[in-house]
Protein backbone atom coordinates (compact mmCIF):
# COMPACT_ATOMS: atom_id res chain seq x y z
CA UNK A 1 0.00 0.00 0.00
CA UNK A 2 1.24 3.57 -0.63
CA UNK A 3 3.16 5.34 2.15
CA UNK A 4 4.78 8.78 2.01
CA UNK A 5 7.71 10.82 3.32
CA UNK A 6 7.08 14.28 4.81
CA UNK A 7 9.28 17.38 4.87
CA UNK A 8 10.94 16.26 8.11
CA UNK A 9 12.10 13.00 6.48
CA UNK A 10 9.72 10.87 8.54
CA UNK A 11 7.22 8.48 7.00
CA UNK A 12 3.43 8.41 7.26
CA UNK A 13 0.48 6.58 5.79
CA UNK A 14 -3.02 7.66 4.90
CA UNK A 15 -5.88 5.37 4.06
CA UNK A 16 -9.64 5.22 3.74
CA UNK A 17 -11.63 2.66 5.73
CA UNK A 18 -15.38 2.40 5.22
CA UNK A 19 -15.49 5.91 3.80
CA UNK A 20 -13.46 7.52 6.64
CA UNK A 21 -9.98 8.97 6.07
CA UNK A 22 -7.09 8.18 8.45
CA UNK A 23 -3.61 9.72 8.68
CA UNK A 24 -0.81 8.36 10.91
CA UNK A 25 2.61 10.04 11.12
CA UNK A 26 6.01 9.66 12.76
CA UNK A 27 7.47 6.42 11.36
CA UNK A 28 11.24 6.18 10.93
CA UNK A 29 11.26 4.09 7.75
CA UNK A 30 9.11 3.18 4.76
CA UNK A 31 8.88 -0.46 5.83
CA UNK A 32 7.72 0.52 9.33
CA UNK A 33 5.01 2.78 7.90
CA UNK A 34 3.84 0.04 5.51
CA UNK A 35 3.75 -2.53 8.31
CA UNK A 36 1.82 -0.25 10.66
CA UNK A 37 -0.64 0.61 7.88
CA UNK A 38 -1.37 -3.08 7.32
CA UNK A 39 -1.84 -3.68 11.08
CA UNK A 40 -4.05 -0.60 11.35
CA UNK A 41 -6.29 -1.81 8.55
CA UNK A 42 -6.60 -5.28 10.04
CA UNK A 43 -7.58 -3.83 13.41
CA UNK A 44 -10.00 -1.21 12.10
CA UNK A 45 -11.44 -2.48 8.86
CA UNK A 46 -14.65 -4.42 8.76
CA UNK A 47 -13.88 -6.18 5.51
CA UNK A 48 -16.45 -6.28 2.75
CA UNK A 49 -17.39 -9.68 1.44
CA UNK A 50 -17.37 -10.40 -2.28
CA UNK A 51 -18.40 -13.87 -3.40
CA UNK A 52 -17.13 -13.75 -6.99
CA UNK A 53 -14.47 -11.40 -8.34
CA UNK A 54 -12.81 -12.05 -11.68
CA UNK A 55 -9.26 -10.86 -12.27
CA UNK A 56 -10.12 -7.85 -14.46
CA UNK A 57 -12.87 -6.83 -12.01
CA UNK A 58 -10.29 -6.98 -9.22
CA UNK A 59 -8.01 -4.68 -11.22
CA UNK A 60 -10.86 -2.20 -11.80
CA UNK A 61 -11.69 -2.21 -8.08
CA UNK A 62 -8.05 -1.65 -7.18
CA UNK A 63 -7.70 1.25 -9.60
CA UNK A 64 -10.70 3.02 -8.09
CA UNK A 65 -8.78 2.87 -4.83
CA UNK A 66 -5.51 4.07 -6.43
CA UNK A 67 -7.18 7.04 -8.10
CA UNK A 68 -8.11 8.41 -4.68
CA UNK A 69 -4.73 7.71 -3.10
CA UNK A 70 -2.04 8.44 -5.72
CA UNK A 71 -0.83 11.50 -7.59
CA UNK A 72 -2.09 11.52 -11.21
CA UNK A 73 1.33 10.81 -12.73
CA UNK A 74 1.90 7.86 -10.38
CA UNK A 75 -1.62 6.58 -11.05
CA UNK A 76 -1.05 6.54 -14.81
CA UNK A 77 2.31 4.82 -14.32
CA UNK A 78 0.50 2.02 -12.48
CA UNK A 79 -2.12 1.88 -15.24
CA UNK A 80 0.57 1.46 -17.90
CA UNK A 81 2.21 -1.45 -16.04
CA UNK A 82 -1.08 -3.25 -15.50
CA UNK A 83 -2.35 -2.77 -19.05
CA UNK A 84 0.91 -3.77 -20.68
CA UNK A 85 2.41 -6.44 -18.45
CA UNK A 86 -0.12 -7.78 -15.94
CA UNK A 87 -3.65 -7.99 -17.34
CA UNK A 88 -2.66 -9.73 -20.64
CA UNK A 89 -0.68 -12.35 -18.69
CA UNK A 90 -3.45 -13.63 -16.40
CA UNK A 91 -6.54 -15.70 -17.06
CA UNK A 92 -9.72 -13.74 -16.42
CA UNK A 93 -11.12 -16.15 -13.85
CA UNK A 94 -12.21 -15.76 -10.23
CA UNK A 95 -9.12 -14.56 -8.35
CA UNK A 96 -9.62 -17.17 -5.60
CA UNK A 97 -9.33 -19.87 -8.30
CA UNK A 98 -5.89 -18.74 -9.45
CA UNK A 99 -3.21 -21.38 -8.88
CA UNK A 100 0.57 -21.31 -8.65
CA UNK A 101 0.83 -22.23 -12.34
CA UNK A 102 -0.83 -18.88 -13.18
CA UNK A 103 1.78 -16.95 -11.23
CA UNK A 104 4.66 -19.02 -12.63
CA UNK A 105 3.37 -18.39 -16.16
CA UNK A 106 3.07 -14.66 -15.43
CA UNK A 107 6.63 -14.48 -14.08
CA UNK A 108 7.98 -16.42 -17.05
CA UNK A 109 6.38 -13.97 -19.49
CA UNK A 110 7.69 -10.97 -17.56
CA UNK A 111 11.21 -12.47 -17.59
CA UNK A 112 11.22 -12.14 -21.39
CA UNK A 113 10.29 -8.46 -21.36
CA UNK A 114 13.14 -6.18 -22.42
CA UNK A 115 13.09 -3.76 -19.47
CA UNK A 116 15.40 -3.36 -16.47
CA UNK A 117 12.85 -2.80 -13.73
CA UNK A 118 11.02 -6.14 -13.85
CA UNK A 119 10.60 -6.31 -10.10
CA UNK A 120 8.43 -3.19 -10.24
CA UNK A 121 5.86 -5.22 -12.18
CA UNK A 122 5.85 -7.92 -9.48
CA UNK A 123 5.61 -5.29 -6.73
CA UNK A 124 2.57 -3.69 -8.38
CA UNK A 125 0.86 -7.07 -8.63
CA UNK A 126 1.62 -7.89 -4.97
CA UNK A 127 0.22 -4.52 -3.90
CA UNK A 128 -3.08 -5.31 -5.61
CA UNK A 129 -3.43 -8.64 -3.81
CA UNK A 130 -2.54 -6.97 -0.50
CA UNK A 131 -5.38 -4.55 -1.18
CA UNK A 132 -7.81 -7.39 -1.93
CA UNK A 133 -6.89 -9.09 1.33
CA UNK A 134 -7.03 -5.90 3.44
CA UNK A 135 -10.36 -4.68 2.12
CA UNK A 136 -12.22 -7.78 0.94
CA UNK A 137 -10.64 -10.68 2.82
CA UNK A 138 -9.61 -12.30 -0.47
CA UNK A 139 -6.49 -14.30 0.30
CA UNK A 140 -4.50 -15.69 -2.64
CA UNK A 141 -1.47 -17.29 -0.94
CA UNK A 142 0.40 -18.02 -4.18
CA UNK A 143 1.29 -14.34 -4.61
CA UNK A 144 3.64 -14.67 -1.63
CA UNK A 145 5.61 -17.41 -3.37
CA UNK A 146 6.39 -15.51 -6.55
CA UNK A 147 10.14 -14.88 -6.78
CA UNK A 148 11.84 -11.54 -7.50
CA UNK A 149 14.30 -11.22 -10.37
CA UNK A 150 17.98 -11.36 -9.43
CA UNK A 151 19.19 -9.43 -12.46
CA UNK A 152 17.59 -6.21 -11.27
CA UNK A 153 20.15 -3.52 -10.42
CA UNK A 154 18.43 -0.36 -9.16
CA UNK A 155 21.73 1.29 -8.29
CA UNK A 156 22.98 1.08 -11.86
CA UNK A 157 19.75 2.46 -13.26
CA UNK A 158 19.68 5.34 -10.81
CA UNK A 159 23.29 6.33 -11.45
CA UNK A 160 22.66 6.46 -15.21
CA UNK A 161 19.47 8.51 -14.92
CA UNK A 162 20.84 10.98 -12.40
CA UNK A 163 24.32 11.52 -13.85
CA UNK A 164 24.69 15.28 -14.44
CA UNK A 165 25.58 16.40 -17.97
CA UNK A 166 28.58 18.66 -17.52
CA UNK A 167 28.65 21.83 -19.59
CA UNK A 168 31.55 20.72 -21.82
CA UNK A 169 29.64 17.55 -22.81
CA UNK A 170 26.40 19.48 -23.24
CA UNK A 171 28.17 21.88 -25.60
CA UNK A 172 29.32 18.96 -27.77
CA UNK A 173 25.77 17.62 -28.08
CA UNK A 174 24.46 21.12 -28.75
CA UNK A 175 26.96 21.87 -31.50
CA UNK A 176 26.28 18.53 -33.24
CA UNK A 177 22.48 18.79 -33.16
CA UNK A 178 20.23 20.11 -35.91
CA UNK A 179 18.56 23.50 -35.36
CA UNK A 180 15.36 22.00 -33.94
CA UNK A 181 17.13 19.87 -31.35
CA UNK A 182 19.61 22.62 -30.55
CA UNK A 183 16.70 24.61 -29.21
CA UNK A 184 15.27 21.54 -27.44
CA UNK A 185 18.63 20.95 -25.71
CA UNK A 186 18.99 24.63 -24.84
CA UNK A 187 15.50 24.89 -23.32
CA UNK A 188 15.81 21.66 -21.35
CA UNK A 189 19.26 22.51 -20.01
CA UNK A 190 18.73 26.20 -19.19
CA UNK A 191 15.60 25.64 -17.13
CA UNK A 192 16.39 22.17 -15.81
CA UNK A 193 13.12 20.78 -17.15
CA UNK A 194 11.87 17.24 -16.65
CA UNK A 195 11.05 15.49 -19.92
CA UNK A 196 7.31 15.64 -19.12
CA UNK A 197 7.60 19.40 -18.53
CA UNK A 198 9.35 19.94 -21.88
CA UNK A 199 6.62 17.96 -23.64
CA UNK A 200 3.97 20.04 -21.87
CA UNK A 201 5.34 23.36 -23.14
CA UNK A 202 3.16 25.40 -25.49
CA UNK A 203 3.96 28.69 -27.15
CA UNK A 204 1.42 30.19 -24.74
CA UNK A 205 3.60 29.03 -21.81
CA UNK A 206 5.75 32.09 -22.57
CA UNK A 207 4.78 35.66 -21.65
CA UNK A 208 7.26 37.61 -23.75
CA UNK A 209 5.88 41.01 -22.68
CA UNK A 210 7.01 40.28 -19.14
CA UNK A 211 9.87 37.96 -20.16
CA UNK A 212 8.45 34.96 -18.29
CA UNK A 213 8.09 31.21 -18.79
CA UNK A 214 5.42 29.40 -16.78
CA UNK A 215 5.64 25.70 -15.94
CA UNK A 216 2.10 24.63 -15.06
CA UNK A 217 1.47 21.52 -17.16
CA UNK A 218 3.20 18.22 -17.89
CA UNK A 219 2.56 15.74 -20.67
CA UNK A 220 3.04 12.08 -19.86
CA UNK A 221 2.84 9.06 -22.12
CA UNK A 222 2.81 6.67 -19.13
CA UNK A 223 -0.91 6.14 -19.26
CA UNK A 224 -1.38 2.77 -20.94
CA UNK A 225 -3.69 4.36 -23.50
CA UNK A 226 -1.20 4.75 -26.38
CA UNK A 227 -1.48 8.52 -26.21
CA UNK A 228 -0.17 11.42 -24.15
CA UNK A 229 -2.10 12.82 -21.21
CA UNK A 230 -1.73 16.40 -19.95
CA UNK A 231 -1.62 16.70 -16.17
CA UNK A 232 -0.74 19.27 -13.54
CA UNK A 233 2.86 18.93 -12.25
CA UNK A 234 3.46 16.33 -9.54
CA UNK A 235 3.77 18.84 -6.68
CA UNK A 236 2.95 22.48 -5.91
CA UNK A 237 6.64 23.43 -5.99
CA UNK A 238 6.90 22.11 -9.56
CA UNK A 239 4.49 24.84 -10.69
CA UNK A 240 6.91 27.72 -11.18
CA UNK A 241 8.01 30.60 -13.38
CA UNK A 242 11.31 31.57 -15.00
CA UNK A 243 12.53 35.02 -15.93
CA UNK A 244 13.98 34.97 -19.44
CA UNK A 245 17.22 36.52 -20.60
CA UNK A 246 17.33 38.45 -23.87
CA UNK A 247 19.58 35.93 -25.63
CA UNK A 248 17.09 33.12 -25.03
CA UNK A 249 14.12 35.28 -26.08
CA UNK A 250 15.82 36.01 -29.42
CA UNK A 251 16.34 32.30 -30.06
CA UNK A 252 12.77 31.51 -28.99
CA UNK A 253 11.26 34.08 -31.36
CA UNK A 254 13.38 32.76 -34.23
CA UNK A 255 12.32 29.17 -33.43
CA UNK A 256 8.63 30.12 -33.37
CA UNK A 257 8.97 32.00 -36.66
CA UNK A 258 10.83 29.21 -38.51
CA UNK A 259 8.35 26.54 -37.36
CA UNK A 260 5.29 28.81 -37.87
CA UNK A 261 3.95 28.08 -34.38
CA UNK A 262 0.75 29.51 -32.90
CA UNK A 263 -0.11 30.10 -29.23
CA UNK A 264 -1.70 26.70 -28.58
CA UNK A 265 0.91 24.75 -30.53
CA UNK A 266 3.45 22.69 -28.62
CA UNK A 267 6.87 24.23 -28.53
CA UNK A 268 8.32 20.79 -29.32
CA UNK A 269 5.78 19.00 -31.43
CA UNK A 270 4.97 15.73 -33.19
CA UNK A 271 3.52 15.43 -36.71
CA UNK A 272 0.63 17.60 -35.54
CA UNK A 273 1.80 20.79 -33.87
CA UNK A 274 -0.76 20.51 -31.08
CA UNK A 275 0.65 17.11 -30.08
CA UNK A 276 3.81 16.89 -27.96
CA UNK A 277 7.02 15.37 -29.25
CA UNK A 278 7.34 11.75 -28.13
CA UNK A 279 9.83 10.60 -25.51
CA UNK A 280 11.03 7.98 -27.99
CA UNK A 281 11.91 10.66 -30.56
CA UNK A 282 13.89 12.61 -27.98
CA UNK A 283 15.84 9.59 -26.76
CA UNK A 284 16.52 8.32 -30.28
CA UNK A 285 17.95 11.64 -31.40
CA UNK A 286 20.19 11.92 -28.34
CA UNK A 287 21.37 8.39 -29.08
CA UNK A 288 22.01 9.33 -32.70
CA UNK A 289 24.21 12.29 -31.70
CA UNK A 290 26.03 10.10 -29.19
CA UNK A 291 26.86 7.31 -31.63
CA UNK A 292 27.57 9.48 -34.69
CA UNK A 293 30.01 11.68 -32.77
CA UNK A 294 31.35 9.04 -30.36
CA UNK A 295 30.23 11.01 -27.30
CA UNK A 296 29.59 9.97 -23.72
CA UNK A 297 26.02 8.76 -23.10
CA UNK A 298 23.54 11.25 -21.62
CA UNK A 299 19.88 11.06 -20.60
CA UNK A 300 17.12 13.69 -20.72
CA UNK A 301 17.03 13.86 -16.92
CA UNK A 302 20.80 14.24 -16.81
CA UNK A 303 20.35 17.60 -18.54
CA UNK A 304 18.26 18.76 -15.56
CA UNK A 305 21.01 17.76 -13.15
CA UNK A 306 23.59 19.38 -15.42
CA UNK A 307 22.28 22.92 -15.05
CA UNK A 308 22.18 22.46 -11.27
CA UNK A 309 25.88 21.57 -11.30
CA UNK A 310 26.66 24.46 -13.63
CA UNK A 311 24.88 27.06 -11.49
CA UNK A 312 26.42 25.72 -8.30
CA UNK A 313 29.91 25.95 -9.82
CA UNK A 314 29.09 29.54 -10.82
CA UNK A 315 28.37 30.44 -7.20
CA UNK A 316 24.57 30.44 -7.18
CA UNK A 317 23.27 29.62 -3.65
CA UNK A 318 21.93 26.12 -3.14
CA UNK A 319 18.47 27.29 -2.05
CA UNK A 320 18.11 29.44 -5.20
CA UNK A 321 19.03 26.48 -7.41
CA UNK A 322 16.42 24.35 -5.62
CA UNK A 323 13.70 26.91 -6.19
CA UNK A 324 14.82 27.36 -9.79
CA UNK A 325 14.37 23.63 -10.45
CA UNK A 326 11.06 23.36 -8.60
CA UNK A 327 12.37 21.22 -5.74
CA UNK A 328 10.57 20.92 -2.42
CA UNK A 329 12.65 21.87 0.61
CA UNK A 330 12.78 20.06 3.93
CA UNK A 331 12.39 23.38 5.71
CA UNK A 332 8.78 24.60 5.67
CA UNK A 333 9.97 28.18 6.21
CA UNK A 334 12.23 28.05 3.16
CA UNK A 335 9.58 26.37 1.02
CA UNK A 336 6.87 28.90 1.88
CA UNK A 337 8.69 32.18 2.37
CA UNK A 338 11.62 32.18 -0.07
CA UNK A 339 10.31 33.20 -3.48
CA UNK A 340 12.70 33.36 -6.41
CA UNK A 341 11.69 36.85 -7.55
CA UNK A 342 13.25 38.68 -10.45
CA UNK A 343 15.76 40.26 -8.08
CA UNK A 344 16.85 36.85 -6.81
CA UNK A 345 17.05 35.55 -10.36
CA UNK A 346 19.31 38.33 -11.62
CA UNK A 347 22.44 36.35 -10.79
CA UNK A 348 21.02 33.27 -12.52
CA UNK A 349 20.02 35.27 -15.61
CA UNK A 350 23.59 36.60 -15.87
CA UNK A 351 24.96 33.07 -15.71
CA UNK A 352 22.47 31.92 -18.35
CA UNK A 353 23.50 34.76 -20.68
CA UNK A 354 27.12 33.70 -20.21
CA UNK A 355 26.23 30.05 -20.91
CA UNK A 356 24.50 30.91 -24.20
CA UNK A 357 27.45 33.06 -25.30
CA UNK A 358 29.81 30.16 -24.65
CA UNK A 359 27.59 27.77 -26.62
CA UNK A 360 27.58 30.04 -29.65
CA UNK A 361 31.27 30.82 -29.53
Amino acid sequence: MPVYKDKNNTWFFKCSINGKQYLKRGFSSKSEASREEAIFKVNNNSKKKIKILKFTDAVDLYFKYLKDNLKPTTYYSHMLVFNKYIIPNFRNIDVNKLVMADFDSFRNKVSKVNINNKNKIINYLKAMFEYLYSYYDIDVPYIKRIQKFKNYSPGAIKSEVNKPVEFSLFKQYYQNANEYFKFYLLTTYLFGLRISEVRGLEVSSFDLNNKLLYINKVSTSKCGLNKSIDLVPKSASSIRKYYLCDSYINKLQEFIKINKLKDKDRLFFASKKKDPISETTIRRYLKYIEEYNNLEHITPHGLRHGIASYLYAEGIPFEDIGKYLGHKFNSITMDVYIDLTKERQKNIICKIEKLIEELDS
